[in-house]
């Protein structure tokens, strides 16, 4: 029988991305997938401004987007036209201020190319058929053309989709609302006057469309039809969308097109036992605002280490007990966002439609910080660590560094860089002298096992944005979310709690805003 660390069941976006992750942790990955061959066409298309932050930490941003179309922002329309635009370039605080339109099949080809530099070819071919499970690890029964084989493994995870067989043989629910959203999609060219640096949607009472450009040439459009509707042909996108939008005068013939149909829903647990649930296998939603494939990578990223951690010992069991729960709320909010968008596409009538272009009118204006561009692209996601925190704390929140290393070139390099493995301690000097400040570091340093990073000096003022005159420091997590924060002096120190806090998810926390 063949025993394993890890088996991942689905070898699309997320299950690529946690192989990748773990492999580069030193974790021993099987992947199994019934697929011979990466997906020709998806529903996924854009990867957002957090996505390439944690696929840069595993090796992959650059070659995407040089494969990828940099998307400035989003802009919503409506009978009377433009209602607003969300640009990426107002967040501040992200490494990469855009989002980048890229095909899955590219995005899976990309991921394939990493998953074999680190773990050599990639076999798909297998499909599982049983699971059981003890206290010490996962039985596993694989159909393959040669027969049956055996796996042993400590931990699965099923990342194969909202179909998902191992949430199946888990005997795990799939539970969400009644009905079915039918979409239909496909990749043509557009003759018109509409920008191809952004993500279109247009409202009308008779459709809601997603527009999003991959080239000059080529849009992957996608248009809300009846239960009922028939495939969508050249035809069907032609009339949508010269009848729906003022930009568009033609469509040429897709490359291809198909229909399909959602199901809301989300599993009653992520984690079951040592069986663990990450992207459409764990939660299937709108794909208003392109967040499914999306929140899959941060179900992978926020795994990924944990994972690594329980299976070298740095951490108990426990501390995966807290990916179900983080990720369930996370999930549980990024669902709220997705939906919002599918009710302004339900929007029919006079009364609706207003009240939609009025919110939408209202969402692209907010200054105050989290807005919608946050929330699309998936920057806002602030786990409930530690119990209620301080309004203008970044507990839980992500904190803008890269994983493992930035890369060389501008503007990037001059942004912090968290640890991939350990915990990182962010030291901020406020108003400190430079003298004195590299004193406080070294004698940090020699108090506590975290790796120690200095802030003074950083070029990217966005990197440090708001963080005062007072020296403070941030504990982050190899997956770049704040536990612990706050102020510290010679006569108010970091607590020793901070500098001894052990390789585990949350740690006691008090409030050091003193």
């Amino acid at each position: 029988m063949n025993e394993v660390e890890v088996v991942i069941i689905g070898a699309g976006p997320v299950g690529l991305y946690l192989a990748a992750d773990l492999a580069q942790r030193g974790v021993a990955v099987q992947m199994v997938d019934k697929a011979r061959r990466p997906v020709r066409h998806s529903r996924a298309s854009v990867v957002w401004p957090r996505q390439l932050e944690l696929l840069h930490g595993v090796g992959v941003a650059d070659e995407l987007m040089d494969r990828g179309r940099a998307i400035e922002g989003v802009a919503f329309h409506s009978n009377p036209g433009e209602l607003g635009q969300l640009r990426f370039s107002t967040i501040r605080e992200a490494p990469y201020p855009f989002g980048l339109a890229v095909s899955q099949e590219i995005t899976e080809r990309v991921l394939i190319d990493r998953y074999e530099a680190l773990l050599g070819p990639l076999r798909r071919e297998g499909e599982l058929v049983r699971l059981t499970q003890d206290s010490a690890g996962v039985y596993l029964v694989v159909r393959t053309d040669a027969g049956e084989k055996e796996i042993r493994a400590k931990w699965v995870v099923g990342a194969d989709g909202a179909h998902s067989t191992v949430r199946e043989l888990a005997g795990i629910g799939f539970t969400g609302p009644t009905g079915v959203a039918r979409f239909g999609i496909g990749d043509a060219g557009i003759v018109g006057n509409l920008s191809t640096r952004m993500l279109h949607y247009f409202y009308s009472d008779s459709a809601a469309i997603g527009i999003s450009p991959f080239t000059e040439d080529t849009m992957r459009i996608a248009v809300s039809m009846p239960n009922d509707a028939p495939e969508p042909d050249r035809e069907f996108f032609r009339r949508m969308l010269t009848e729906n939008t003022r930009l568009v005068t033609d469509v040429r013939e897709p490359e291809w097109s198909t229909a399909f149909d959602v199901r809301f829903r989300t599993a009653d647990r992520f984690k079951d036992g040592r069986v663990l649930l990450a992207g459409d296998a764990a939660h299937v939603m709108s794909p208003a605002g392109g967040q499914g494939m999306n929140t899959g990578l941060q179900d992978a990223a926020n795994l990924g280490w944990k994972l690594a951690h329980v299976i070298d010992g740095r951490a108990s069991e426990e501390l995966l007990s807290s990916y179900d729960s983080e990720r369930r709320w996370a999930a549980g909010r990024v669902s709220a966002t997705s939906g919002r968008l599918a009710r302004w596409s339900a929007a029919r009538g006079p009364a609706q439609s207003l009240k939609r272009d009025a919110e939408i009118f209202l969402s692209t204006r907010k200054r105050r910080r989290p807005n919608l561009v946050d929330v699309i692209a998936q920057l806002d996601t602030r786990y409930p660590i530690g119990g209620t925190s301080a309004r203008r704390s970044r507990l839980g929140a992500r904190f803008p560094s890269f994983t493992g290393y930035a890369p060389e070139r501008a503007p990037w390099s001059s942004w912090p860089v968290h640890d991939a493995n350990r915990y990182t301690l962010f030291l901020w000097p406020g108003a400190t002298s430079p003298r004195a400040w590299d004193n406080v570091v070294a004698q940090v340093g020699q108090r506590t096992h975290h790796v120690v990073r200095n802030l003074a000096g950083i070029a990217s003022p966005a990197s440090t944005l708001g963080l005062g005159r007072r020296p403070h420091f941030f504990l982050v997590r190899p997956d770049g979310h704040v536990i612990e924060e706050g102020h510290f002096s010679g006569t108010d120190p970091i607590p020793a709690h901070v500098l001894d806090a052990p390789d585990r998810t949350t740690t006691r926390h008090e409030n050091h805003e003193r």
